[in-house]
């Protein structure tokens, strides 16, 4: 039996120029506005897990390539369409996300974040605000 699996890796844009713009304090409710509306968006089968500083982790069980986008489109107009309201300070911000499926080839969960790091850079090298998807044979 084959299962599908998706890693998703979401950093929130430019992230450096809002803690040296609005301080840290601001910088760390626009994390918790990130987590509380990818809540709104994942399914209660997602596994959702802080990375380190503004990266954060997806793991998406039976979920194919296709659903994966789907669900990362969802995320980027989900954050899109939230504001952070911190300080006397409303922040709207993005996130560019990169996106792996697991393959027959990948030996560790390593190799599969790093294929999604890569889907990541692709992301923010086209833009930013939006998702990255290498194919992979």
């Amino acid at each position: 039996m084959s299962t599908q699996l998706a890693l998703m890796v979401i950093e929130a844009d430019h992230f450096k120029l809002v803690n040296d713009r609005y301080g840290h304090a601001t910088g760390d409710a626009v994390l918790r506005t990130l987590v509380a509306t990818s809540a709104t968006v994942l399914r209660a089968t997602d596994l959702f897990a802080r990375l380190g500083g503004e990266e954060f982790g997806v793991i998406l069980p039976d979920t194919g390539a296709e659903g994966a986008m789907g669900l990362g489109e969802r995320l980027l107009t989900a954050m899109r369409e939230t504001v952070t309201e911190h300080d006397g300070y409303k922040l709207r911000f993005t996130v560019s996300i990169g996106v792996a499926m697991l393959e027959p080839d990948d030996t560790s969960l390593e190799a599969l974040l790093h294929h999604a790091d890569l889907a990541l850079y692709k992301a923010k090298a086209e833009g930013r605000d939006r998702l990255g998807l290498i194919a992979r044979p």
